[in-house]
């Protein structure tokens, strides 16, 4: 059991070394960065059956491409 749990710890540190020496790499090449001019909107009392609507602008203010994949509501 002993045996085992060495393997993971030093599997694990592996990884983290890796990630370690790659992140400099990877901050390197650029990040998008969304930007929205507001995060809440209040669209007062809304009644069923009523469409409500809002125009979102969503900026890249980062230096490589932003792709949104999903868009949700909460």
């Amino acid at each position: 059991m002993t045996r085992i749990t060495n393997s993971i710890m030093m599997g694990l540190m592996a990884l983290f070394c890796i990630s370690i020496a790659v992140a400099p790499v990877r901050a390197a090449e650029g990040a998008p960065k969304a930007v929205v001019a507001q995060d809440v909107y209040d669209f007062g009392i809304a009644y069923e059956g009523v469409d409500v609507f809002q125009d979102i602008v969503i900026k890249n203010t980062g230096d490589a491409d932003l792709e949104i994949i999903r868009i949700g509501t909460g």
